[in-house]
C-alpha cells in the first residue's frame, strides 16, 4: 500500500478461499513478517475452523520462495503453487478482492472526511490528507 496505516503497516496480506471466496485481511509492517503472518493463519485454520489447507497458490516474491517456507509448507503436506507475475489469468481473484478492499477502504475514509491523493489509474499514490 502506497500509504501506511495509523500502525506504520504497508503491507497487505490476503488469504481467498476459492470455492467459497471467503477472505482473511492481514496488515504487516514489513514483506518478511509474510512467513509468521501464514503460519499463525495456518494455526488459525487447522484449530479454529478445524480444517486442513491443502494448497497454497503464492506469487514468486523472495518473502514466499524461501528456504524455511518451503520446508514449512512440505512438513506441513501443503502444496505450493506459484503465479507468474501479470498473469491475470493466474490471479485475477486475488486482484479483484485486493482493489475491493482498497476501495472499501477508499469509501470508509470519504466517508469520513478524509482524502487520498490518487493517480491517473486509481492507484493510491499520496498519503493521507486531513481536512
Amino acid at each position: 500500500m502506497f500509504v501506511s496505516s495509523a500502525n506504520v503497516n504497508k503491507y497487505m496480506m490476503t488469504f481467498i478461499h476459492d470455492d467459497t471466496i471467503m477472505c482473511w485481511v492481514y496488515l504487516l509492517k514489513k514483506k518478511y513478517d509474510a512467513f509468521q503472518t501464514f503460519k499463525n493463519f495456518h494455526t488459525c485454520i487447522e484449530n479454529d475452523a478445524q480444517s486442513h489447507i491443502g494448497s497454497i497458490r503464492i506469487g514468486t516474491g523472495k518473502e514466499y520462495t524461501s528456504n524455511e517456507f518451503q520446508n514449512y509448507l512440505h512438513h506441513h503436506g501443503i502444496k505450493h503453487q506459484t503465479i507468474f507475475p501479470y498473469n491475470p489469468k493466474q490471479n485475477g481473484v486475488a486482484k479483484r478482492m485486493n482493489r475491493a478492499i482498497l476501495n472499501i477502504v477508499c469509501s470508509m475514509f470519504f466517508s469520513k472526511n478524509v482524502k487520498l491523493m490518487f493517480g491517473a489509474d486509481g492507484d493510491m499514490v499520496g498519503e493521507v490528507i486531513q481536512e
